[in-house]
Order: structure tokens, then C-alpha cells, then sequence
């Protein structure tokens, strides 16, 4: 089966979307899909949890059911449009591409906590805690730096890379069943008492997936580094590798330990969750505090990287463009 991105028009329809998001980002009073899966999972989880069957299994099914639907509905909606007009059809992939990436949010986002930090520590602290779900009251300035650089880390891979790759091998409907899957993560994936078992499939489906585009962001980490950080790529490699099996996810160590020996600073440690301190070891003991400064840095790293990624997957689409336009004469 031909990956997406190497069929005919779709690398114009990718290169459309990306920079859409990266022009305007997501739309702040328009209905997001994101917030609709999320309205879709409030609405299943009563309803599974009514089975007569383990918490487990009610999860499975729930994550399951909500993976179909969505890539039925996504399907379906291309489908059609595609019969009426290949052009509304090519339109409508431009906009679920451009609604299913979230460069220039997650970029903005985060550096609204460092613009924060130079002037209004509790601002700052205010603004992490709509990224992440540690506590943030009580933070010091080094504290909240940290937070907002492995939020970047870590969302540059189930944020940016991880849809960009499931995107080229199968188009919006598999973007939109990988962000269904991450949502589902993010909602029921937790291993508090409420979510352990029936959050059980949504978790390790979402660990699934990114297994492999994270080792691929590395490798784009890798690069950038090399371009912004060159004295740094031997030791970025080297500690990732040994690192990232440090923290819980088998996937969000790689890049927060890529970053914290790119940019020479000391991430992760212990971090209060609710009411919960979560041990874990730091990546880059010996690095710096992180401060401001060091989240623009972060948001250089993560941008370079999406960027390599994305100019990775356009370009063979683009070769193989020319080569249809070519065909035809």
C-alpha cells in the first residue's frame, strides 16, 4: 500500500495545511475536533463503565469504539466530498490537516510562560498549569522554566512529529485516529485509582503509537541540534540513549533527555502530581538550572525539529508530484 503523502496532490494539500497552522494556529472561538473527541469520551465513559464486564474491558471497548467512529466519520467526510468535487475535496483535506497539527499553538503557549516569567512569577505558574498537570502554586522561577521546556520536549513528539507520521502513511483519517487515541490518553490514561484499569488500553495504545515517531524525533532533535547547538550533538545523543528509560513513559523520556543535553540544562526529578510526589531521576544531573532563557531556546529546538520533520515528508511527496505533472505530457 503507497503511504499518503506520495499519492498525487497530497503533498500540496500537507504543505497547505502545515502552513495554515503555522500562520494562524488553531482558532480560539471555532469549534476544534479535539474538544469534540473530547466531548465524545465524557459522553462514552458512563456508558462503558455500565457494562457488566472487568473496568478493563469496559476501557477497551470505549477506546476501541471511539477509534472507529472517528475514523469512519473522517472517512466518510472525504468520501463525499471528494464525490461531489475533487477540489472541495482537496479543501477539506487542507483544513483537517491544518485543524490536526498544532505547531504554532504549542509554540505560543509555552512561550507565553517565559514571556510571563521575566516580570510575574505567578502569572507565569497560572499559564503551565493550563500545559501540564503537575501542581504549579508553589513553584520557584527555575521550576516553572522546567516545566514549560519539558512540556515543548514532550509535545514536540505526541503533538507535532507523531501526527505528522501517521498523517504521510494514511492521510487525515489516520491523523484523526491517532489524535482520538492521544486524547483518550490524556483523559483516561491516568494510573490514579479512578483510570488504571479502564484507562489500561487507552495508555498502552497511546505508548504504541509513539513509539516509533519518537525515536524518529530524535533524530530531527539530532539535526537541529547540530545547527543551533553543534558542541552539543555528541553529548544529545549520548545522554538520550542512556536517559530516557528514566522516566515512566517509554516515550517521553527520549525527548526531554535530548533536550536537556542540547541545551545543557537539568530537567525532570521529583514533581508533585495532585496531592502525589513522583520520583524520578534527573535528566542532565549536572546541567543548569533551567531559566527564561532556556525556554526560548527550547522553542528553537522544537521548531527546528518540526521543521526538518516536515520538510522530510514533503519533499519525496513533492518528487513524486513533478513526476505525475511530467506524466502528463
Amino acid at each position: 500500500m503507497t503511504p499518503w503523502i506520495l499519492a498525487p496532490t497530497k503533498p500540496l494539500a500537507l504543505t497547505a495545511g502545515a502552513l495554515a497552522d503555522l500562520i494562524w494556529g488553531d482558532p480560539p472561538h471555532l469549534p476544534h475536533p479535539v474538544r469534540l473527541m473530547g466531548s465524545a469520551i465524557e459522553i462514552g465513559e458512563p456508558l462503558a463503565r455500565r457494562l457488566p464486564l472487568p473496568p478493563r474491558l469496559q476501557g477497551a471497548i470505549l477506546t476501541g469504539s471511539l477509534l472507529l467512529l472517528t475514523a469512519g466519520t473522517v472517512f466518510g467526510l472525504l468520501k463525499v466530498a471528494f464525490i461531489l468535487n475533487r477540489y472541495l475535496g482537496f479543501l477539506l483535506e487542507m483544513v483537517l490537516i491544518y485543524y490536526g497539527l498544532c505547531a504554532r499553538t504549542l509554540m505560543g503557549e509555552v512561550a507565553s510562560v517565559a514571556q510571563a516569567l521575566k516580570r510575574d512569577l505567578s502569572l507565569a505558574r497560572k499559564r503551565l498549569s493550563f500545559l501540564v498537570s503537575r501542581q504549579t502554586a508553589d513553584l520557584s522561577p527555575e521550576e516553572v522554566a522546567r516545566g514549560a521546556i519539558e512540556t515543548v520536549a514532550e509535545n514536540l513528539i505526541d503533538g507535532l512529529i507523531s501526527p505528522l507520521f501517521y498523517l504521510a502513511l494514511g492521510g487525515p483519517v489516520l491523523l484523526y485516529t491517532f489524535k482520538m487515541a492521544s486524547t483518550l490518553d490524556s483523559m483516561i490514561g491516568y494510573r490514579n485509582q479512578r483510570y488504571r484499569e479502564f484507562g489500561w488500553a487507552a495508555a498502552r495504545l497511546d505508548d504504541l503509537l509513539n513509539f516509533l515517531p519518537a525515536r524518529l524525533g530524535l533524530v530531527f532533535i539530532l539535526l537541529a541540534t547540530g545547527v543551533l547547538f553543534p558542541r552539543a550533538v555528541f553529548k544529545t545523543f549520548k545522554g538520550a540513549l542512556k536517559e530516557a528509560r528514566y522516566h515512566e513513559s517509554p516515550n517521553a523520556g527520549v525527548p526531554e533527555a535530548a533536550f536537556a543535553w542540547a541545551l545543557n540544562v537539568r530537567l525532570a526529578g521529583p514533581t508533585i502530581y495532585g496531592k502525589s510526589l513522583i520520583k524520578r531521576p534527573y535528566f542532565n544531573q549536572e546541567g543548569r538550572l533551567p531559566s527564561t532563557k532556556d525556554i526560548f531556546r527550547a522553542c528553537r529546538l522544537a521548531a527546528l525539529s518540526y521543521g526538518l520533520a516536515l520538510t522530510t515528508l514533503i519533499f519525496p511527496g513533492l518528487l513524486t508530484f513533478l513526476n505525475h505533472l511530467l506524466s502528463l505530457y
